[in-house]
């Protein structure tokens, strides 16, 4: 606030009847109030977040480090999956996907993008949607070779059949042109058996297990299917199963 010292009477000026004393107490609330209004513009809330956007694995924690002259509340949307938050802004992957994390300090709301990244990511991401046609099969997969094994069953060989280390087959059977279930097949003997439970398990929500057989569900609620997994050494096989559930 300023002051035009000017108009501020001298004791010669000072022709009323109102003493000095009650004059300069005045001055001094008038400069008090100035400098209030000042002090209240400079602590106008600052939201910072260091990272807008946040990478991290299944059960792996990291700090948003957000910072504000106000509390800061941290929130996903209700029935998030994929990850959680805790009051004091600690992100935990849960599930492998993305979610959208809002930070906000009564005045300032920032969004965070937050994705939890597969450690485990050996196949190819078979279309899952069990609405899908043939058509939409065909138009979605961009990688393997493909085999029509009959009218409503379609393959797609991945790596050299020669080389059982390396090869699986992901196949998707239909009826009445919509998906009915994908299966992935692959040896006992490969790489990818003794990872398979864990690339599962980052995906999907254990349900079930006995002796060589692996029940998973779907965490999404709006697209709700079975995973099965099941091996045998004797036949040198292991398949992955997914199915809608009905």
């Amino acid at each position: 606030m300023i002051i035009d010292f000017k108009y501020i009477p001298t004791f010669a000026q000072n022709k009323t009847n109102i003493p000095m004393k009650r004059i300069v107490l005045l001055l001094i609330a008038l400069l008090a109030v100035g400098c209030s209004k000042e002090s209240k513009e400079e602590e106008k809330p600052v939201l910072n977040i260091q990272n807008k956007e946040i990478s991290l694995y299944r059960n792996e924690e990291k700090n948003v480090n957000a910072t504000s002259n106000r509390k800061i509340t941290y929130s996903f949307p209700k029935g998030e999956l994929h990850a959680s938050v805790s009051e004091g802004g600690v992100i935990k992957g849960i599930f492998v996907g993305n979610a959208e994390l809002t930070i906000t300090d009564g005045v300032n709301t920032e969004k965070v993008k937050v994705t939890i990244i597969p450690k485990y990511d050996f196949f190819y991401n078979p279309l899952l949607d069990f609405n899908a046609s043939k058509e939409d099969v065909k138009k979605y997969m961009k990688s393997g070779v493909f085999e029509k094994i009959d009218e409503n069953t379609y393959a797609y060989d991945f790596g050299d059949i020669r080389d059982i280390q390396e090869f699986y087959k992901i196949v998707y059977s239909f009826e009445n042109n919509k998906l009915k279930n994908v299966m992935i097949v692959f040896a006992f003997n490969g790489k990818y058996r003794n990872d398979t439970i864990n690339y599962l398990g980052e995906r999907y929500i254990p349900v079930s297990s006995e002796g060589s057989v692996f029940v998973f569900a779907n965490p999404d609620e709006n697209n709700p299917f079975y995973i099965g997994f099941t091996f045998n050494a004797l036949k040198n096989s292991c398949t992955l199963f997914y199915s809608k559930v009905k």
